[in-house]
């Protein structure tokens, strides 16, 4: 029951700091805030308060540390004075006066000592009175939300936070440029790299708003797909990561990663579409040879797989190490040993039958391939 009781207290004094620290005291009732803290057990006597908000490793994620035992490692090493606090978006928070502006970073280390990962911190500025704490508490939590760019792990001081700039327009131009370095890329560093060079770009000016990053790369990712489909000429795919995911990533390095990754992986899974495409059609055409011998040609083949006579023509050598009159001549002299083989037809005949006019021509195509004329070949099938 006292267990059941503590932790109540401790809810109680909490729900007091949270609830103080996110509003502007209204005016004329700067001692309120005060007396609520008095009420809880807490000193209400800060000199240039100022607030922390420690966010644990791993924030959000099912194995990620918890707000209990950051609070528990951080209440062993805390002055006196400080009060800690847990919010509802799980984060610890720390209310204390302002002694110096290594204090926290000094704080920060020794909790190293404690957990296996350091939590990120974010660091209002300090304030002359403690009705002013709730605007030190709004940028400790602003920059909190600068870890996306300073990493995770760090303690990172508003006064140290660029302010945001403004996205003007889409680097339409930028993602061309991507595109073109992607598609020239015969190793993944070479697309990360230009994926790195993309954002920097983005933010020459500065940082923007996270919820710009994301747009932007969405909409980057998405152009992207649709340049690279629309080259290859092949039906869109499904590769390994929706590109939702890159909402889950917490810091701008994380989010190039995720990018280089999946522009890899797309690359990779058009290039192998392509070749079963490629592979198919060769398929096809060589059906078509083989059944239409007697009258094919590249035109003509090339018009029953809707293509062009010089794309299916470098198909062929690409796919086959051969060019189309290459193969169409290999099929046309197979058919030639058949007919040798299992007929009574002449030669001027199976020439006839198999695409070849001029017998003589014929005659020296099969000799050239076989090593035997015609005749011969077929004398030699008879012993």
């Amino acid at each position: 029951m006292l267990t059941n009781d503590a932790d109540f207290w401790m809810m109680c004094r909490d729900r007091v700091l949270c609830d103080g620290l996110s509003r502007k005291q209204a005016k004329g009732r700067d001692r309120g805030f005060a007396e609520q803290l008095a009420r809880v057990g807490i000193n209400p006597r800060f000199t240039f308060p100022a607030v922390a908000l420690f966010e644990p490793a791993g924030h959000g994620d099912a194995g990620g540390q918890s707000a209990a035992s950051l609070r528990s490692a951080l209440d062993k090493l805390l002055p006196s004075g400080a009060v800690s606090f847990v919010n509802d978006r799980g984060q610890v928070g720390l209310l204390f006066s302002w002694w110096s502006s290594g204090w926290i970073e000094s704080l920060h280390q020794q909790l190293g000592e404690s957990l296996d990962t350091l939590p990120t911190v974010g660091v209002g500025k300090p304030c002359n009175r403690l009705a002013d704490a709730w605007n030190s508490h709004a940028q400790a939590a602003a920059a909190l939300r600068h870890r996306f760019y300073r990493g995770l792990g760090g303690v990172i001081h508003f006064a140290e936070v660029p302010p945001l700039q403004s996205l003007r327009a889409y680097p339409l131009q930028k993602e061309k440029e991507l595109f073109e370095r992607m598609m020239k890329a015969e190793e993944p560093s070479a697309i990360a790299k230009a994926v790195g060079d993309f954002y920097k770009s983005l933010l020459r000016e500065g940082p923007i708003a996270v919820d710009h990053v994301y747009e932007v790369t969405i909409r980057m990712l998405a152009g992207m797909e649709k340049r690279l489909f629309h080259d290859a000429k092949t039906p869109q795919v499904q590769i390994r990561h929706e590109m939702k995911a890159v909402f889950k990533q917490d810091t701008l390095k994380q989010v190039e990663n995720f990018v280089a990754q999946y522009l890899s992986d797309l690359k990779a899974e058009v290039r192998y579409q392509e070749k079963e495409s490629h592979r198919s059609i060769i398929q096809k055409t060589i059906g078509y040879m083989e059944s239409e011998c007697q009258h094919a040609t590249l035109d003509s083949v090339a018009k029953r797989v809707y293509m062009t006579p010089t794309y299916l023509s470098m198909l062929f050598r690409v796919n086959t190490g051969k060019t189309f009159i290459e193969q169409l001549t290999d099929i046309r002299i197979n058919k030639a040993k058949e007919m040798l083989r299992n007929t009574h037809l002449k030669n001027y005949e199976v020439a006839e039958r198999v695409g070849y006019r001029d017998s003589r021509y014929f005659s020296q195509i099969f000799k050239k391939k076989v090593g035997l004329s015609p005749s011969e070949y077929r004398e030699s099938m008879m012993r």
